[in-house]
């Protein structure tokens, strides 16, 4: 055992050579080995090499009892590794810093790939979560809560908003004009937005343009929707005297109906004193919630006293998916110069020229009266060519398609889409009553639209 330690003592200040039998004396350097990557895999490399030799020569020996070190059971210490209390055999893995464990040996390895310090690695271990999780469910509870008490303000003064509104908006009388400054203005434009995609005509009017020339978009025949939670505001308090001026009713959504903002209001929508959530008691969160559900319930109210229906929406929301699954045939048809009609006596050539110059895939024959006979394809002339190329001066109407599939103007351009898919065709007639021909859906004008 002493032998043992006076050589770890000896070995101290040495390292091995690149082949690991001589043993030089260790240079001094003034660069750390647990910050230096480039030299740590060198001296990481030496000695596992020191190790294998160590096992090669350990394997030629007989063994010594386990219990007691002696000759056969050669023990040895790597330099390039701090001292422990345990003593280190030729089985410790020296050559990745596990003087501690694999957890530690991966901490290091992390640490010098990253760049960070062993320190940083410990001490983020042992910080506590910056995030409360209970305070976050807490926020969702208030403003849960701020919802849920608005029913109380449901009630007369609601009505009567929702009344002017539509009164206003009904026919394109009137137009609805939403205001607000900061964290209400952004609401204001929501509730904007969804009451002109719900059919009421809106427009969101900032109060500080509206202090340089904006009011010239108002109208006597508007309502104006003020939000302000204080009701206080300064930007929204400098243009109520000349709304007023104009006319023009003002409804205010407010938490305090005897702020300035309540006083200059013909109507007012009380959303009460609400408590923000926020640890400084400033910061707008349930407030704005509460504005967003109370429009939103009255942009839907006005919406059902409308009867806006599914095709109202698909009209004015022709970009939407929702509103392209809603359209008609009739809305998208092809007519006039692009659509493509011929009579049975027509020739085939002269049907193709009909086509070629609507830029179609198909022409509709049609009678005299405009009834729809068949349908002639660009897929049926290539048939007839290959079959026999000497029937161009032929009539179109001995090998037109009749019957053919057809649609009615007011069918849904899903529901056609979905038939065109079924019955692998590219075209369909569109008719009104009495299978007048009035357009033609061609498969390119679906292109956009969602598949089914």
């Amino acid at each position: 055992m002493r032998r043992d330690r006076t050589r770890r003592k000896a070995c101290a200040g040495r390292r091995p050579s690149r082949a690991g039998t001589a043993w030089q004396p260790k240079r001094s350097s003034t660069r750390s080995p647990w910050r230096d990557w480039k030299s740590t895999g060198l001296r990481r490399s030496r000695c596992r090499d020191r190790r294998q030799d160590d096992d090669t020569a350990r394997s030629r020996k007989p063994k010594a009892s386990s219990s007691t070190p002696g000759r056969g059971a050669r023990r040895f210490s790597c330099p390039f590794r701090p001292t422990s209390s345990r003593r280190a055999t030729a089985d410790d893995s020296c050559g990745c810093f596990s003087y501690a464990s694999r957890t530690f040996r991966f901490t290091v390895e992390r640490s010098l790939s990253l760049g960070t310090s062993l320190r940083d690695e410990r001490t983020r271990e042992r910080l506590p979560a910056r995030i409360d999780v209970a305070y976050a469910r807490r926020v969702i509870t208030v403003e849960a809560r701020a919802v849920a008490a608005l029913r109380r303000a449901v009630g007369a003064s609601f009505v009567e908003a929702a009344e002017l509104i539509f009164d206003r908006g009904r026919q394109g009388i009137g137009r609805l004009a939403t205001t607000g400054v900061g964290k209400a203005g952004l609401i204001a434009q929501k509730i904007c937005a969804t009451f002109s995609s719900t059919g009421t005509p809106a427009f969101f009017m900032h109060p500080t343009e509206a202090r340089h020339g904006d009011l010239g978009m108002l109208t006597s025949r508007d309502v104006v929707l003020a939000l302000s939670h204080s009701g206080e505001s300064d930007e929204l308090s400098q243009i109520l005297p000349a709304i007023r001026k104009m006319r023009v009713p003002l409804i205010a959504m407010t938490g305090r109906p005897h702020s300035t903002l309540g006083l200059a209001a013909d109507c007012i929508l009380d959303i009460g004193r609400i408590e923000e959530p926020c640890p400084l008691r400033m910061a707008p969160s349930a407030s704005t919630t509460a504005m967003l559900a109370l429009g939103d319930a009255l942009a839907l109210s006005v919406l059902k006293a409308r009867r806006f229906t599914a095709q109202d929406y698909a009209r004015l929301h022709p970009g939407g998916a929702l509103g392209r699954k809603l359209m008609k045939a009739r809305d998208v048809m092809r007519t006039g110069e692009r659509l493509a009609l011929a009579g049975p006596g027509e020739s085939v050539g002269e049907a193709l020229a009909r086509m070629t110059r609507a830029r179609g895939g198909a022409v509709a024959i049609v009678d005299a009266r405009g009834t729809l006979l068949g349908v002639f394809t660009d897929g049926d002339f290539r048939r007839l060519m290959m079959r026999d190329p000497g029937q161009f001066h032929a009539p179109v109407g001995e090998f037109m398609t009749s019957p053919c599939k057809f649609i009615r103007d007011d069918t849904l351009v899903a529901e056609a889409q979905a038939l065109m898919a079924e019955k692998h065709i590219n075209a369909l007639p569109v008719v009104k009553a009495r299978n007048r021909v009035v357009g033609l859906l061609d498969i390119q004008d679906l292109v956009g639209f969602p598949v089914l």
